[in-house]
């Protein structure tokens, strides 16, 4: 049986509405790994590629998930443990496809990041931004959901499928949805699904 990253993307969308961010994650973090192996297929670690996805699409994961431009070091496991966010979701990642849980030090919040790094505080809207950095990846251009999946920020609203693998695209509409509104609303993202 072969599992696509698009039924992967789909799953975590599902979980997400459906409140439960930990299976989200995990289903997003499993798109997340493919889609690095793919698009970094010269690198032999998993790791190197899956930390190189990340930095190279951070300003997509930040600003969609996130709505702040970009972040420095965060604490995670105490106040002397300074990381990147691409460590922190790598770090993650091997809790979350050898444990099949998150690190007990992770907490989902609304929209607090950080915080002294034990309890490390992560938006779960962190988990919309990687779906769409995983969403517009060129390598995953050939990859679909059903067509009511839909991203909508501030009124506006796109169809998911019309962007697997068009981060330009993507960009473009991101800024213009972000700019309709003089305050963001809900960090941007309101809505995943149309009935």
């Amino acid at each position: 049986m072969n599992v696509s990253i698009g039924r992967q993307v789909k799953v975590a969308l599902d979980m997400w509405e459906a409140g439960d961010q930990g299976q989200a994650l995990i289903h997003n973090i499993l798109a997340v790994a493919a889609t690095s192996k793919r698009t970094h297929r010269k690198k032999k670690e998993d790791k190197i590629a899956f930390l190189k996805f990340i930095k190279d699409n951070i300003g997509i994961i930040t600003s969609f998930g996130l709505n702040v431009a970009q972040l420095g070091g965060l604490f995670f496991g105490g106040p002397d443990n300074k990381h990147s966010l691409e460590e922190i979701l790598y770090d993650i990642r091997c809790h979350l496809i050898h444990e099949l849980k998150l690190p007990e030090k992770v907490q989902f919040t609304e929209n607090i990041i950080g915080g002294n790094g034990d309890p490390f505080l992560l938006p779960k809207n962190i988990i919309l931004g990687l779906i769409a950095a995983v969403v517009v990846a060129p390598v995953n251009s050939l990859e679909y959901l059903p067509p009511q999946y839909i991203f909508t920020v501030n009124g506006k609203t796109i169809k998911i499928n019309d962007y697997w693998g068009k981060k330009d695209e993507f960009l473009y509409w991101f800024e213009s949805a972000r700019k309709s509104h003089t305050t963001p609303q809900n960090n941007g993202v309101e809505g995943i699904k149309q009935e």
